[in-house]
């Protein structure tokens, strides 16, 4: 899959672009060395319109949804499936619409584990609107140590199983998962 990320060597930053119909409508900029802040983004600029990897996901039969630009490069690498990330667990309504716009046949949810219920938000919301399977990648299956449990944390292998494993969404499931 190409992203067509940007390095800024002189100043240790990889660009991470976001892209719609081939034109970039946000990008972020991540260090590759120790030092403070760890993502800039552009001045002026929202992710509530933008989704990386959104123009790589378009007509597929299934998306994955991460948190983070790095969480959805794992996520593609380690099984192949287009992905998408929302730059944070908070999704604004435009992203929403843009995951609408997708139409995939299913979205598999795999925020990281400490975004649990923000995640069962977004599959509520897809599930009532989206004519989609939706499932929530299950982060209770891994111990808690020594793994951080996101996508770009957990050895692909174990990821793949996660996805093929992921449950799918509905109220029963949601009710299970907040009484747990």
């Amino acid at each position: 899959m190409e992203y067509r990320l940007v390095e800024q060597p002189d100043r240790y930053r990889i660009i991470l672009p976001s892209y719609r119909d081939d034109l970039i409508d946000f990008w972020v900029s991540r260090t590759y060395i120790n030092e403070e802040p760890k993502y800039l983004n552009p001045k002026g600029a929202s992710r509530r319109n933008a989704l990386f990897g959104f123009d790589q996901s378009k007509g597929a039969q299934k998306v994955i949804i991460c948190e983070g630009v790095f969480s959805a490069m794992a996520a593609r690498q380690a099984t192949q499936l287009p992905s998408v990330a929302t730059y944070g667990k908070l999704v604004a309504s435009e992203q929403i619409r843009l995951l609408l716009a997708l139409a995939p046949e299913e979205y598999i949810i795999a925020f990281d584990s400490d975004a649990e219920a923000e995640a069962l938000t977004l599959a509520e919301i897809l599930a009532a609107k989206a004519q989609s399977w939706v499932r929530v990648v299950d982060w209770n299956q891994l111990p808690k140590k020594p793994f951080d449990r996101d996508p770009d944390s957990v050895r692909r292998p174990m990821f793949r199983t996660l996805m093929e494993d992921a449950p799918t969404f509905d109220w029963y499931f949601k009710l299970q998962r907040n009484l747990a």
